[in-house]
This record gives structure tokens, C-alpha cells and sequence, in this order.
């Protein structure tokens, strides 16, 4: 009799057991990962999407040094060591524009242009009077404005000036009169100012 009771309990126990198992689990609809959750981050070779946020504790691609993070939020490519928010090693960095800060006057594409402040100087000639012959040229950054050539010109001790542009034949664009001569401005009193150049580039 005592071994048919503890037959019971075993019985009865193995039961709840087996009730509490099925309500605990339920096979899914298909194989996984499919249908129930999204396909988890894995080591497979196929492309993986993560709709949210990804924290790592470091990043690198290829096993290499390819690509690298770490905990200065500092980016390496072609070194896993980063010293410098963006470090490359091995290569050269491409890019349409860098820039020093947020001044976009401290962009590399505000320094290189077609703006030319032409530097001018009045000649003597034979026949008698004077005539403004082009000196010099200096490549103007692209933010410049007009006055910004007259300041220059009054910093090298030079009174006459053009504005001109760089085309893309080589040739230099200038504002003309209705002779077809170079418009010259004068940086010191009587200050007279310069025509635009046509085409113009941004003066």
C-alpha cells in the first residue's frame, strides 16, 4: 500500500510537471529565428539591419584595423589605437571640404578659388603721363570681398588694383569699360573703386 502512495505522488507530481511545462513553452510557428522575432546580430554572412541604437565597447572591421572606436569616441581607420577623433594611418583622407571649426572661413575650400585681387602700378611712358600696367596678382580666398583686396592692397603699400577671375580656359576675366579697358581702382585717397569682373566668380 505505501508503494502504490508514493506511486501516486510520483504520479500526480510528473503531471504538474508536465502541465506547467506545456503552458511554459510553446514550439514557435517556424524554424527560428523567422516569424516570431526579428533575425538577432550573428556571425552569419548575410547582411544584417538593426532598427535601433547599437552600444559597443569598441568597434573594428575585418578583424583588422580597418575601421576602430573606442572609449575617447575617437575614430581610427587603419589603426585600432585612435589618438585623434579622426585618425588615419597607412592612406590618405579624402573629402569634399574640411574645415577647422564651424567659421566656414576656416574651410580649405575658402582658400582655394578663381578670386584674384589684381596688384596695379602706375607707369611713366615715353610719349609723356602715366598708365596703369598690371604688377602682380595675389589668389584672393573665396569669402573675400572687394574691400578685402583694397585692404590688402593698402597693407603692401600699393595704391592701384583690379578684381579679376580665374576661368577655366586660364583666362582672366576683368570689369572693362566701354573701351575695353581694365577698370582700376585706387586704394588710397581719392579712393576710386574697381568695376566687378564678367563673368564674375563671387566678388
Amino acid at each position: 500500500m505505501k508503494i502504490s502512495k508514493e506511486i501516486l505522488k510520483i504520479t500526480v507530481l510528473g503531471g504538474l510537471l508536465l502541465v506547467v511545462q506545456v503552458f511554459a513553452f510553446t514550439e514557435p510557428s517556424v524554424a527560428p529565428p523567422g516569424d516570431n522575432v526579428p533575425a538577432p546580430l550573428n556571425v552569419g554572412n548575410k547582411w544584417q539591419d538593426k532598427a535601433q541604437g547599437l552600444g559597443l565597447a569598441g568597434l573594428s572591421t575585418q578583424g583588422l584595423t580597418a575601421l576602430a572606436t573606442n572609449a575617447a569616441y575617437n575614430v581610427g581607420v587603419g589603426t585600432i589605437s585612435p589618438a585623434q577623433k579622426l585618425h588615419v594611418v597607412g592612406g590618405k583622407a579624402q573629402a569634399d571640404d574640411f574645415c577647422l571649426n564651424s567659421d566656414p572661413s576656416t574651410c580649405l575650400s575658402a582658400f582655394y578659388g578663381p578670386k584674384l585681387c589684381i596688384i596695379a602700378e602706375e607707369a611713366s611712358v615715353s610719349e609723356g603721363g602715366t598708365e596703369i600696367i598690371i604688377d602682380d596678382y595675389q589668389p584672393a580666398p573665396n569669402f573675400w570681398t572687394p574691400n578685402h583686396c583694397v585692404k590688402f592692397i593698402q597693407s603692401i603699400m600699393k595704391e592701384r588694383y583690379a578684381l579679376g577671375c580665374l576661368q577655366s580656359d586660364g583666362r582672366v576675366s576683368y570689369s572693362v569699360d566701354v573701351f575695353d579697358r581694365i577698370q582700376f581702382g585706387k586704394a588710397s585717397p581719392p579712393y576710386k573703386s574697381t568695376g566687378i569682373p564678367s563673368p564674375n566668380c563671387g566678388w
